[in-house]
């Protein structure tokens, strides 16, 4: 058997599989094609630990000793409307936002005694070139990769969207981006252009939560029995042109061995990068086969881990666009040929409930098309990362911008947008490994497992007196 496979079956449990025959029958040319890449692990930096004050069990000999309940609600008539997409869908969509967003403002003003703001517009933020009266939406809009490229609001209502007038905005000013819904106050108004007086704020910033200092000294106590630790990382999980996953069963093998103390590992996908199609097309085997072989060697080894897998557009296995269902792969024990019970498989986005932890996971760059599609209106200076995670919260969706460069049907906007945010959401981008409080929310990126074998770790100590989620986290990142 070759040297790459033999990563794969020396480290599992599953000596006897039906795949072993194939893998032995590939061998030759498996020996051929073995390739060298370049490792850049020398220019990789870990991020900055998140409460770092707090106790370190990522070391830990130990296990949480009670079933940790995790919740996931997903329904499976779902899956007919992920395949059901028109144009008009998505213009219902994007309608529906916009009111929706008119509707939560018109709330906070009325629970907070605010007067009514006079000559209020709501809608939806497009750039492009120009606007021609017969041109859909879709063949007007256009990511923003140009500076002469104005800013238009488009409407819920069926009329032609009108230029933004912002020479004279009055407030900080505004972070602007395709596809984000707004609310503006207009000094006048024409048939083709909005005199913007300032952009409405639906979502002040929270406010600092102060806890009782005996509270803080109870978290300190805090003891691993009591604590949940969950092992993050995001794929790709092989380099481009190779094969074995040397890197994604070391950690395995770090975690069976207690060298990482894991209850939970979250694996985003891909598992099998499509990008790596070519170098997996040579051997004689189905995708979803191979698939169930690497998670069938994982549970076998981990048998008392929960192992959560997210599902991705990278992925081999998958078609559909985001938002995605869970992959349709079926597990099973090698000896007792039941389904495994510490697999979940869950869609992407998603939102899992944890105990009494809520966690939000979008496996996409979004955070990098935010941030390249934005164009910052005003003197303010800001953190471009954190504003862009900032709009995940302001505009309650995982995905706000449109279009994307990532497969995204956004007719499907409902499975895209949550109603209340997260304790944590997690995101994986090409920026530098991070965990960022935004608004009692912590962003967790934990980067991609390759090149450099990196991972995050999320502690989550429960039994506690502090009230708010975010303060009973703490965030590690390593590498291999």
């Amino acid at each position: 058997m070759s040297d790459a496979f033999e990563e794969i079956f020396a480290f599992s449990s599953v000596k006897k599989n039906i795949y072993l025959t194939k893998l032995q029958e590939i061998q030759a040319q498996e020996n051929q094609n073995q390739m060298d890449v370049e490792n850049d692990d020398d220019f990789i930096y870990l991020g900055d630990c998140f409460n770092k004050q707090w106790p370190d069990f990522t070391h830990s000999q130990y296990s949480y000793p009670r079933k940790i309940t995790i919740k996931y609600e997903y329904d499976k008539n779902e899956l007919r409307n992920m395949l059901c997409s028109t144009f008009e869908k998505k213009k219902v969509s994007i309608t529906q936002r916009i009111q929706k967003f008119e509707d939560e403002y018109k709330q906070w003003e009325k629970l907070n005694q605010k007067e009514p703001e006079p000559n209020v517009y709501f809608g939806r933020i497009l750039k492009f070139e120009k606007v021609y009266e017969n041109q859909s939406d879709t063949q007007s809009t256009q990511k923003l990769s140009n500076s002469k490229q104005a800013i238009y609001l488009d409407f819920k209502e069926d009329q032609i969207p009108k230029k933004l007038n912002l020479s004279n905005i009055e407030n900080e000013g505004a972070y602007l981006y395709p596809g984000k819904i707004v609310g503006v106050v207009i000094n006048q108004s024409t048939d083709k252009e909005l005199e913007i007086n300032k952009f409405l704020q639906v979502y002040p910033d929270d406010l600092s939560i102060q806890e009782e200092p005996s509270n803080f000294k109870n978290y300190q106590l805090q003891q691993r029995q009591d604590s949940i630790v969950m092992v993050i990382a995001a794929g790709p999980f092989e380099k481009e042109g190779k094969f074995g996953y040397k890197g994604l069963f070391n950690l395995v093998e770090k975690i069976k061995k207690k060298q990482i103390s894991c209850d939970i590992l979250m694996l985003l996908g891909p598992i099998l990068d499509v990008q790596n199609q070519e170098n997996l097309d040579k051997y004689n085997f189905e995708y979803e086969e191979f698939l169930e072989l690497i998670l069938q060697a994982i549970i076998e080894e981990l048998p008392k881990v929960q192992v959560i897998l997210v599902n991705s557009t990278k992925e081999i296995n998958t078609f559909h666009p985001v938002p995605q269902p869970p992959l349709n792969i079926k597990v099973e024990q090698q000896k007792k040929k039941v389904q495994v019970e510490n697999l979940m498989l869950v869609g992407n986005p998603c939102i899992l409930q944890i105990e009494d932890m809520t966690i939000g996971i979008i496996n996409e760059e979004v955070i990098s098309e935010i941030n390249s599609g934005s164009e910052k209106i005003g003197v303010q200076k800001l953190n471009k990362i954190e504003s862009a995670l900032k709009q995940i919260i302001e505009q309650r969706s995982f995905v706000p911008i449109n279009p994307t460069k990532f497969p995204c049907d956004l007719s499907k906007q409902e499975l895209l947008d949550f109603d209340q945010c997260p304790d944590v959401i997690i995101t994986p981008s090409h920026f530098t490994q991070s965990a960022k409080l935004i608004d009692q929310t912590v962003f967790i990126n934990p980067q991609f497992f390759q090149p450099a074998q990196q991972y995050a770790i999320l502690t989550f100590n429960g039994n506690n007196e502090l009230d708010v989620i975010s303060r009973k986290i703490r965030v590690d990142f390593g590498k291999l």
